[in-house]
């Protein structure tokens, strides 16, 4: 079963192997009622945003994902502090050669926090995953606000919604 007592959540990252141009078809596949979905595979959350379940378990195999899931649940405003501090950041740098640096800076702050931790529990490096899948290899930066003002949508479904996130 759907809800369609508020406005859908749109995925906050784009993920490798996404469904987003799916949709269509896994749509027409569904049955129309459903008492419980499942996503064994969530990456970007494109389908579980469409279908917009009233009952559902989310789970992907990438374990930083799914803390980065579990951190805005967690943590939501901490999350966007987090992303508008790095935009601010990224922002500050003048040059293309200043941004790309930091860019790697980032880079290398995210991996060596997995390096010590494998599991994402933190506001900061789940802002981090957000901001370095928003960068494309030309160190252009999307705009966080959408993101930051999706969060409250992602947050009900997947708080008060019965979301459960299992990894």
């Amino acid at each position: 079963m759907t809800n369609t007592n508020f406005q859908k959540p749109v995925p906050v990252i784009k993920w490798a192997g996404g469904k987003r141009q799916l949709i269509p078809q896994i749509t027409k596949m569904m049955p129309e009622e459903f008492n419980k979905y499942y996503e064994p595979f969530f990456g970007g959350g494109a389908v579980f945003c469409e279908l917009t379940p009233v009952s559902a378990t989310i789970n992907d195999f990438n374990k930083q994902l799914v803390g980065m899931y579990k951190q805005i649940k967690a943590d939501p405003d901490g999350v966007c502090a987090a992303l508008f501090d790095l935009q601010r950041q990224y922002n500050e740098k003048e040059t293309m050669e200043e941004k790309d640096a930091l860019y790697y800076e980032f880079r290398k702050s995210f991996n060596d926090y997995l390096a010590n931790d494998a599991d994402i529990k933190y506001s900061l490096p789940a802002a981090l995953l957000i901001f370095l899948n928003k960068a494309d290899s030309m160190g252009f930066i999307e705009s966080m606000l959408q993101e930051c003002t999706m969060f409250p949508l992602l947050i009900e479904k997947i708080s008060k919604l019965m979301i459960e996130i299992i990894s």
